[in-house]
């Protein structure tokens, strides 16, 4: 991430970074979980194809899924 200009220029490209990594696919892995989870983990969850992907995607298959009506 470039981290020229000013604090809340930085801060700003630093919240659009995280807001679209968020807002990701469940079935697109997630930047930051591969920025800061350990490399054995990160391994093994690709082994398990389960690596973390969009916060909100994974909120909403979890939900979905454990609705008593579907």
């Amino acid at each position: 991430m470039d981290t020229s200009g000013s604090d809340a220029n930085v801060a700003l490209r630093l919240c659009d970074f995280a807001e679209a990594d968020f807002n990701r696919k469940a079935d697109e892995p997630s930047l930051i979980v591969a920025a800061l989870a350990p490399k054995e983990r990160q391994d093994a969850w690709k082994k398990l194809d389960i690596f973390p992907g969009g916060f909100h995607g994974e909120i909403m298959r979890c939900t979905s899924s454990c609705l008593t009506n579907v």
